[in-house]
């Protein structure tokens, strides 16, 4: 409870992940207009015992990841044909949580024989790509972005079912 008008407008903004128009109010509906970082911290009572219940193992847990990181990042260091990105800054705490790499000419040509290779292992990618006919046909999920946001998100048979991905993206002849 404040006086404050603006102090309150900020404090609720900041709850609602910095969305602060109302669903109606939004230039384009049922899309965010997210003016402002926030936070959202809602959660019910079970979830919050179990949230405290593992803020113990957070150190072990780290730990773990940070070891992963380390022996798959030295593995992926002697290959000069990937380029992996620098996890190392005192500006902040990196939680290992995944390894991002670029993949060279000589084998990007194998980069969907080595990210089926990976999901067989049960190892997550997350692949970032403008050549959506060549990744679709690997993914379990698809997000189409256009201009700043999402398109269309699904399957990927729910992606080739989308008119207006088939007609800008994949053309109507396509098949995975």
């Amino acid at each position: 409870i404040t006086h404050h008008a603006e102090l309150a407008k900020n404090v609720v903004r900041q709850k609602a992940f910095g969305v602060d128009r109302h669903v109606v109010e939004r230039k384009i509906p049922g899309m965010y207009d997210v003016t402002h970082l926030g936070f959202n911290y809602r959660m019910n009572e079970v979830e919050a015992a179990i949230g405290l219940s593992q803020v113990p193992h957070l150190g072990a847990w780290h730990d773990i990841r940070k070891a992963n990181h380390e022996r798959l990042n030295a593995s992926l260091k002697v290959l000069p044909e990937v380029q992996l990105f620098n996890y190392d800054s005192s500006d902040f705490l990196c939680t290992y949580y995944c390894l991002s790499m670029q993949l060279g000419p000589s084998i990007e040509s194998k980069r969907i024989e080595i990210m089926n290779h990976l999901k067989k292992m049960g190892i997550g990618v997350l692949i970032t790509d403008h050549n959506v006919r060549e990744t679709l046909g690997i993914c379990d999920r698809a997000y189409i972005l256009t201009q700043g946001r999402v398109l269309t998100e699904g399957t990927s048979e729910h992606i080739l079912a989308h008119e207006e991905v088939r007609s800008v993206y994949l053309g109507s002849e396509f098949r995975l």
